[in-house]
Order: C-alpha cells, then structure tokens, then sequence
C-alpha cells in the first residue's frame, strides 16, 4: 500500500480555516492546520486532508464539492470526464437536444 509522505505545519488561521494541503513537486504534501484549534479538531482536519491525498484529489479533475464530499467519508462517484466536442451542435428542436443528451447516457 502506497504511503504518502507529509509534513504538518501548525499556522494561527481565521477560525473558520482548519486546514489546507499543498502538493510538492517531489510528491510529498505540506498540511497545514489551523493552530487555534483544539486537538481533537486538529485531528479531524488531519484525517480530512489526509483523506484528499489518499484519494488523490490533487490530481483528479473533479469539482471541488464533490472532493470535499469524498474527504468527508460521502461516497460519491467521481463524475465522468467532461466531453469534447470537434465542433459545436446546433439543433433544430428541443427534441433534437434531448435525444443527443440522452445519446452519451
């Protein structure tokens, strides 16, 4: 099992800021949590910054709801990648733009 490796660092944030993870360019990560904090919410953050690396969220292109949601124990699938498109439709008809929809479900 791969094992991260990571620093923390304790820093007096605004109390509405628990904790915040940067990515190295050697792939470790800085973790910095809010010093003004108690123990017990400092380990909470720990374990939810923790949990975007684990899960590789720094790497991923997901929207961040749905990242936050993960690291909060939320299952929640990673959403499909976006499409691209060559060229742009047009349609006709709003049941033209339903059955190209329905076409990529």
């Amino acid at each position: 099992m791969w094992t991260p490796e990571y620093y923390v660092r304790y820093l007096p944030f605004d109390m509405s800021v628990g904790g915040a993870t940067v990515p190295n360019d050697d792939g470790s990560f800085e973790i910095y949590l809010n010093s003004r904090m108690d123990e017990d919410q400092q380990q909470q953050w720990l374990d939810h910054e923790l949990a975007h690396i684990v899960d590789d969220h720094f790497y991923k292109d997901i929207p961040i709801g749905v990242a936050e949601a993960q690291a909060n124990g939320i299952e929640l699938p990673d959403p499909p990648p976006p499409r691209k498109c060559k060229v742009i439709p047009v349609f006709d008809s709003p049941e033209e733009l339903a059955q190209w929809i329905l076409s990529y479900n």
